[in-house]
């Protein structure tokens, strides 16, 4: 009987190896599951899939060159509208949130058109304004806007500024409240 044993335990053995490398294989597949989930979220905005729509851009930086609008209209897969310039030269020894409501009125959009318009930003590259501009937009819009990436062109004299990403940050904020 004792005799016997020795093969039982290295069948045992066995088993349990090939196990742990299955939940070691499905750990590592779930996680790769989750963030190509996450990464797609940020290309494509689920809610801009609508090809019969069109884009309206709140530019509060740069000009948007032709070939940043182009590749814009490629990742959304739909035209742009408009781009409305909202020149921002804010003044730092003044609140911000008044400076930047004012320049959001400029574009006299009405609040019907906020919430139900499709609108994409392009931030300032000012950290503070850009985060109190988030909060006016998304007061005004009842939703987190979604937002232009650029990345410079590496090696390109003078800087050029590519289209990296389009942000649905409402879907980051959704995604964020799993975490809690």
């Amino acid at each position: 009987m004792i005799e016997s044993a020795g093969p039982i335990i290295i069948a045992l053995w066995v088993v349990a190896i090939i196990l742990g490398i299955t939940t070691n294989f499905l750990k590592i597949r779930d996680h790769l599951i989750n963030w190509y989930r996450k990464k797609a979220k940020r290309i494509v905005p689920s809610k801009m899939v609508n090809k019969e729509s069109s884009i309206n851009i709140l530019n509060f930086s740069h000009p948007i060159t032709h070939a940043q609008k182009e590749k814009i209209e490629n990742i959304l897969q739909k035209p742009i509208k408009e781009i409305i310039e909202l020149p921002t030269q804010l003044d730092e020894s003044c609140s911000f949130r008044p400076q930047l409501c004012d320049i959001v009125n400029q574009a006299k959009i009405s609040s019907e058109s906020f919430q139900q318009g499709e609108y994409i930003v392009n931030l300032p590259g000012f950290a503070p304004a850009a985060a109190v501009l988030i909060s006016e937009l998304h007061g005004r819009m009842g939703h987190f806007p979604t937002v232009i990436r650029l990345k410079k062109v590496e090696g390109s004299t003078p800087p050029v500024y590519d289209v990296e990403e389009i942000m649905d940050l409402q879907a980051v904020r959704d995604e964020a409240r799993t975490c809690r």
